[in-house]
């Protein structure tokens, strides 16, 4: 009599990847709900760390992303939110980084959430459509990252007009000051001689004449 093995739905190729990774690579949703309907792991970690997330953030499938968060596949990938962040291990920022609005707003209705470094990067890309998602669901337009800076100092340096708009339609003030070292800026309103930092603010790293216009009149 013949008997037959079930196959081990985890078992991997030869790079490294599972059923449902290679299944989510290829956008194709009812094999990956399949998979987890057979009970595939919902998040393995591939060779070089990824989620089968992660690849819904390149192929942007929302229908395959609602299965796998509904498998309670973890949006931060296997690095934690308040860890220091690889973009390639981290299917939510990877979703803001590039630029996929519909599924980043999916990952935050089922519960993700995010640092001000992020928001704060999003407004150094100059990606107009993310910054509004991300003060859609309670970015701070003036709040400082842990690496110091904030969104109106971010903008203004990277020549970003609509994203200054943006902000300043929220509060951010032109006049806020953050700290830095003494290369960033050669005009200073203060100094720190004791740790050799100075304080700037919008106006003092915006380079572009029609930002420099911007953040003028609100200043009048």
């Amino acid at each position: 009599m013949l008997s037959f093995e079930r196959p081990n739905i985890e078992s991997l190729d030869e790079d490294g990847l599972t059923a449902l990774a290679l299944a989510v690579a290829a956008g194709q949703t009812s094999a990956v709900k399949l998979l987890l309907e057979c009970q595939a792991n919902s998040q393995p970690l591939g060779s070089e760390g990824a989620t089968p997330l992660s690849y819904v953030a390149v192929t942007g499938s929302l229908s395959i992303c609602e299965l796998l968060l509904r498998h309670r596949a973890d949006p931060y990938g296997p690095s934690p939110k308040d860890k220091p962040i690889d973009v390639k291990f981290n299917p939510f920022l990877q979703s803001i980084q590039r630029g996929k609005v519909a599924l980043c707003e999916l990952f935050l209705k089922n519960g993700a959430s995010f640092s001000q470094h992020w928001f704060n990067t999003a407004c150094a890309d100059g990606d107009l459509s993310i910054c509004q998602l991300l003060l859609k669901y309670k970015a701070d337009p003036i709040g400082i990252s842990s690496f110091g800076e904030h969104p109106l100092i971010i903008a203004p340096g990277h020549g970003h007009l609509s994203i200054c708009r943006l902000l300043l339609e929220h509060k951010a003030d032109p006049e806020q000051t953050m700290e830095g070292p003494s290369s960033i800026s050669n005009q200073t309103n203060k100094t720190n001689h004791d740790e050799k930092l100075y304080y700037f603010n919008a106006m003092q790293v915006a380079r572009h004449p029609e930002i420099v216009a911007l953040l003028s009149s609100v200043r009048m």
